[in-house]
């Protein structure tokens, strides 16, 4: 009945928080407060040149964590349209982009 695609965001492939982990890691942090910051106002002058130097890595995760994977969620048309269902972790933002035919 369906098809679709899903972008799965969490704090295992955002850019942002992996930079926070990787600067904290290095001790690169302006704060160690827990709060969050731009990533300017997140890293020291020395975590802002640390960043730079490892800049590819935050682009390449920052693709992939917008590129959509097949939605293993399930599709079922009812009386009433369609009935749209899926999984997801806690804390992890699920964008679903379906295509449905059938109507």
């Amino acid at each position: 009945v369906g098809s679709g695609k899903q972008y799965n965001l969490n704090t295992s492939n955002s850019a942002y928080d992996t930079m926070y982990r990787d600067l904290a890691a290095q001790k690169l942090l302006k704060y160690d407060d827990g709060l969050v910051y731009s990533i300017n106002g997140m890293a020291t002058p020395e975590g802002e040149s640390w960043i730079r130097q490892h800049a590819q890595k935050y682009f390449d995760l920052q693709k992939a964590a917008f590129e959509p994977s097949d939605f293993d969620g399930r599709v079922v048309k009812t009386t009433q349209g369609f009935d749209v269902s899926a999984m997801m972790a806690l804390q992890e933002t699920l964008v679903i982009e379906l295509s449905v035919s059938g109507g």
